[in-house]
């Protein structure tokens, strides 16, 4: 059986999050190998009385509660370290998750299908909008995406689609390894990611397109961060050019 593990990032998620979602996932009889770990980043809402309460009712649902925020980049790479570390060997695969849900859960069947037929090193969701899936976004949004997907594509110089949907599995090993150092980009550590898979000599990646995505209501994306992200670009490229 392959164990999965898999790091949810929550910061103020009460209005947002549907802990019965994740309970029903769990509840299936094919998902005992799943585990899910919320990583609670400084909210000052109810988000932690919530995400308590919702580890209460499953012993496969297990809270990471940080007192302060650090952003999602740094939350992540804390949560992934301290499952490594702390289960080391219990977990083949450890990846992360948006707690929105925008990425609907029946995904992770899927993509555990694909690490038990294959050997990957990492295994990314991406959002094609294409015939038979129901992908529904914000025709700006959508824009945008492909503007800043085709960048990155030509930047990592790999025919990536989409580096930004937030739902990856990744091998425990090769995790651990590329999340020893903090990130430059909060918006864009995905893509720093990728650079440090590719430095790393980890070239078995797989994109798996989705079956359904939803845009999310409550998007804490900026107009000063979307004119962040270019330099933010631009660093990563410099730091890990080849």
């Amino acid at each position: 059986m392959i164990r999965v593990a898999i790091v949810v990032p929550c910061y103020n998620e009460s209005g947002r999050m549907t802990p019965e979602a994740w309970l029903e996932f769990l509840a299936r009889p094919g998902n005992s190998d799943v585990h899910f770990f919320f990583a609670n980043d400084g909210s000052s809402d109810t988000t932690a009385d919530m995400l308590r309460d919702l580890c209460g009712r499953s012993d496969r649902a297990h809270l990471f509660d940080f007192g302060v925020r650090r952003g999602k980049a740094e939350t992540v790479r804390r949560s992934t370290l301290k499952v490594t570390a702390h289960a080391a060997g219990a977990f083949e695969y450890v990846g992360f998750w948006d707690a929105d849900l925008a990425t609907p859960l029946d995904e992770i069947e899927e993509m555990r299908d694909l690490v038990r037929e294959h050997v990957f090193d990492a295994v990314f969701c991406s959002r094609v909008k294409r015939l038979g899936a129901r992908i529904e976004r914000k025709p700006h949004r959508h824009f945008l995406g492909r503007v800043f997907a085709t960048l990155a594509s030509l930047v990592l110089d790999l025919p990536t689609y989409d580096t930004q949907c937030g739902a990856k599995i990744f091998g425990a090993g090769t995790l651990a390894h590329v999340m020893e150092e903090p990130f430059i980009s909060d918006w864009i550590f995905d893509l720093e990611l990728i650079f440090r898979l590719k430095r790393g000599g980890f070239d078995r990646l797989y994109e798996k397109p989705v079956s359904s995505w939803s845009d999310m209501p409550g998007s804490r994306i900026k107009l000063s961060d979307c004119v962040k992200i270019p330099i933010d670009l631009l660093k990563i490229w410099r730091r890990y050019r080849m």
